[in-house]
C-alpha cells in the first residue's frame, strides 16, 4: 500500500517536480480533483481515475485512502 499526495504545479510536465511525475508513473490509481485530472490526464494512460468536483475533498481522500488499503498505489 502507497498513497503518494502531490502538486502537480500548472499541469504540465514539464513544469513538475521530477517526484511528482515519479509518482504518477509508479501509481495504479491516480484521484484528484477533475480539473486538475484533466491537467495531467496526457500522462495517465490507462490508469484507473478517481475524480471528484470541487467541494468534494473529503470523499476524494476517503476513496483514495479505502483505494490503498486494498494494496494499490494511489
Amino acid at each position: 500500500m502507497k498513497l503518494y499526495v502531490i502538486g502537480i504545479g500548472p499541469g504540465g510536465a514539464d513544469q513538475m517536480t521530477p517526484r511528482a511525475l515519479t509518482a504518477i508513473q509508479n501509481s495504479d490509481i491516480i484521484a484528484g480533483y477533475t480539473t486538475y485530472i484533466d491537467l495531467v490526464r496526457p500522462l495517465l494512460g490507462d490508469k484507473e481515475i478517481l475524480q471528484t468536483p470541487m467541494k468534494q475533498e473529503i470523499d476524494r481522500c476517503i476513496r483514495a485512502r479505502d483505494a490503498a488499503l486494498t494494496g494499490k498505489t494511489v
